[in-house]
């Protein structure tokens, strides 16, 4: 896929999967990414939805509610930020922050 299939402010369901080597996750948990636990993919590694990575991050903060998380995806050509509770009235909605030219 060449073009960014994304649009800022886009719903995204949490069932959208993200592969382990091209996803840098941000937010106010500390070192909960490091401690993700990625399935295997025989196609392309390992991979998590958005969803699997809120539900691990909140079991191992416990921070009540819902923390704010960013997930960066790059892929050569484009890159897309999909966010989680930055508005609360949202719930657990992953929205898309923003989109990226990619690096190549």
């Amino acid at each position: 896929m060449s073009a960014n299939p994304y649009k800022i402010g886009e719903k995204v369901s949490g069932s959208t999967e993200v592969d382990k080597i091209s996803t840098k996750i941000e937010g106010l948990f500390g070192k909960a990414e490091a401690c993700l636990k990625w399935r295997e993919n025989k196609y392309i590694g390992h991979v998590l939805s958005l969803n699997e990575i809120l539900e691990q991050i909140m079991a191992q903060t416990k921070l009540g509610g819902i923390p704010l998380i960013r997930v960066h995806y790059e892929t050569g050509l484009w890159g897309v930020i999909f966010e989680v509770g930055n508005y609360p009235d949202q719930g657990k909605q992953w929205i898309v922050h923003g989109i990226t030219k990619g690096y190549a």
